[in-house]
């Protein structure tokens, strides 16, 4: 377990080289202007498919097991908080403190770690909608939410 939590927080390390990670307070931009992080809602879908783990393919069955709000400047930042919240244990936070509560009802409800070839939908408070598949570093968009199913 200790070993898989090392991998994650590498992982997440590297991440965090080549995207912006989650808000934390107040930002400023280039101008001086101060920019705040934004509040959206993310609905996590588990690729169901074989093969799942090599990666997100159209059609590949996804089935939403997970909704949660988090804080952050854009949806790939977004979907960065969502993948620690969902790579951490109670006890074992690899997130940001202030999701311990998210943490503990994502174990709780028995789910598994966020992989590759998952799919988070990020929908911000005015109701743009995006999807981003999971690979083995970043995120890649998709052109559309593709189609889903809800668990149990």
């Amino acid at each position: 377990m200790r070993r898989f939590l090392h991998v994650v927080a590498i992982r997440l390390r590297r991440r965090k080289q080549s995207t912006p990670g989650p808000a934390r307070g107040d930002r400023w931009d280039a101008s001086g202007r101060t920019v705040r992080p934004g509040r959206f809602r993310v609905s996590v879908l588990h690729n169901t498919g074989f093969g799942s783990f090599f990666g997100y393919e159209d059609g590949d069955p996804l089935v939403r097991v997970f909704d949660l709000r988090v804080e952050a400047e854009q949806p790939t930042a977004a979907a960065e908080v969502v993948f620690a919240i969902a790579n951490s244990y109670p006890g074992e936070l690899v997130c940001d403190p202030r999701y311990a509560e998210e943490v503990a009802a994502y174990r709780a409800a028995g789910l598994r770690s966020l992989s590759v070839g998952d799919v988070v939908v990020v929908r911000d408070d005015a109701g743009d909608e995006t999807s981003w598949a999971c690979l083995p570093t970043g995120w890649t968009r998709l052109p559309a939410t593709p189609a889903f199913t809800n668990a149990r």
